[in-house]
């Protein structure tokens, strides 16, 4: 098999995977001949490895190393324990591990933190107590014997020289080979020298010294972690929740329980989406929909820092876009027949428009969410894209009481933002709408207008509170 001059077995290999034999003893003397509890021993200990599978830091699985060192940091494909096979009249089991790379005795470190918790019936969580940045704890060590390096894996280097390589360099082509070898020359030793030395056995009655924390203290810390872990999930889903979502689901879009009413909402997406096929010759890239909204107590009270209660409506705004190479503009049409069309500068701006006045109203605010984009996100006009933007819905575009203002001025924001691919929290999208009112530039419908359309749920009332920060609730009506 030949390679490259540049070609380097240590630079080119991405992967690895090492093989560790011990017997199957290891897992428990009693019962070897008995193969449905031997099998249930190695389901367990696989449940065990299976936690290391995924990016962890393993500073505890080597010599000199802290939590915080980024070279801690290793990638682990697989972890597996084989089935039961025998060499040599004795019975051994076989655990592989596929990484992209392992640090100093980490591979025997892994096998012999597994067996101590395996054989102290730690819970499998165990393991990331040991992973994790804060803890820094002795790891038993299993038997040099046993370990020795399969595969490596050269995916990069054989994609890139392709065309100069023969065959790719990897161990597929004479893998039974290998395999017959590895029994022959490698397995025997392994299993003639276990059989003199009882390494394995010898370790393994010294594993209750091999972790210097008592069985009541690990379950206790391991809960810990489990609690912080679990925290840590919870804020990063309330920070996903906090962003505009984008949902491939419309049930989940509407939330609606009427069968009637959720088909009539989904006739509407279609129909938005079909005009613009019909109109640009290509289909929308996303559909945003912003609903309108009414404030019952509070309509300008924000500005007195008093708590506001309002709820979301079941009509909204539609508006399908996608890019365009076609212009050097951004062109809006409006499905509505009796609205004329408008055209957007990419920042945002409205053109002059030969329509009568009343038809292009509606463009005004959309035009002002556009360019609260463009400002929110520090974007050079010159670097934006030209766009097609389909607008429909249900929500008239004179539905002032209904929010009609405020919805459209969201849905030109909320249009960009998803054009762009930008995400920020639904909260400052409410205050950057509402401070473009301050300047005299937004459509003077107050901030709880913003905070009914993006934080209203369907059949339920929106309480929002200014002080001491801004925050919203919402809740359910009988």
């Amino acid at each position: 098999m030949r390679a490259t001059g540049s070609f380097s077995a240590k630079a080119n290999c991405v992967r690895r995977r090492y093989e560790y034999l011990f017997p199957t003893s290891g897992l428990g003397e009693d019962e070897l001949d008995n193969e449905k509890v031997v099998q249930d021993r190695i389901a367990r200990f696989n449940n065990i490895l299976s936690r290391y599978l995924g990016s962890h830091l393993f500073h505890n699985f080597t010599d000199k190393m802290k939590g915080d060192d980024p070279t801690a940091q290793r990638y682990i494909l697989e972890c597996t324990c084989s089935e039961s096979f025998t060499i040599e009249n004795t019975s051994f089991v076989k655990v592989s591990l596929v990484g992209q790379s392992f640090v100093l005795h980490q591979v025997r470190k892994m096998v012999g933190l597994a067996l101590q918790v395996f054989w102290s019936r730690l819970p499998p969580e165990t393991l990331d107590l040991f992973m994790s940045p804060e803890k820094e704890l002795q790891t038993p060590t299993a038997p040099a014997l046993g370990l020795l390096l399969s595969e490596c894996f050269f995916i990069f280097y054989n994609r890139r020289f392709q065309k100069e390589l023969r065959k790719p360099i990897a161990l597929d082509h004479f893998r039974e080979v290998a395999e017959d070898f590895k029994r022959s020359r490698i397995y025997n030793v392994i299993a003639s020298e276990e059989a003199r030395t009882s390494s394995m056995k010898k370790w393994i009655s010294l594993l209750p010294e091999g972790i210097p924390l008592d069985t009541g203290t690990i379950i206790g810390e391991v809960e810990m972690l489990s609690n912080a872990k679990r925290e840590a999930e919870d804020r990063r889903k309330r920070r996903l929740e906090s962003l505009y979502p984008v949902f491939e689901d419309l049930d989940l879009v509407f939330q609606i329980q009427d069968l009637a009413e959720l088909e009539q909402r989904k006739n509407t997406v279609m129909q938005v989406k079909q005009t613009f096929d019909r109109e640009f010759g290509y289909s929308p890239s996303s559909i945003v929909r912003v609903p309108g909204s009414v404030v019952m107590i509070g309509d300008w009270l924000e500005l007195l820092e008093l708590p506001c209660i309002g709820f979301a409506l079941p009509d909204g705004v539609f508006t399908a876009v996608a890019k365009s190479s076609d212009s050097e503009n951004v062109r809006v049409n409006h499905s509505h027949e009796e609205l004329a069309d408008a055209v957007l500068r990419r920042n945002g701006c409205r053109m002059a428009s030969a329509q009568d006045s009343t038809k292009v109203e509606w463009s005004r605010t959309f035009s002002l969410g556009w360019q609260c984009g463009v400002t929110g996100k520090g974007m050079r006009p010159k670097t934006l894209p030209a766009a097609r933007v389909m607008i429909g819905g249900e929500l008239g575009a004179r539905d002032n009481e209904l929010g009609a203002d405020s919805a459209y001025l969201l849905a030109g924001l909320l249009t960009f933002m998803d054009l762009h691919a930008w995400k920020i929290p639904r909260l400052e999208m409410a205050k950057m709408c509402f401070g473009w009112e301050k300047q005299g530039r937004g459509s003077a419908t107050g901030l709880m207008k913003y905070l009914c359309s993006l934080e209203g749920k369907h059949n339920q009332l929106l309480l929002a509170s200014i002080t001491p920060k801004l925050s919203t609730l919402n809740v359910k009506l009988p």
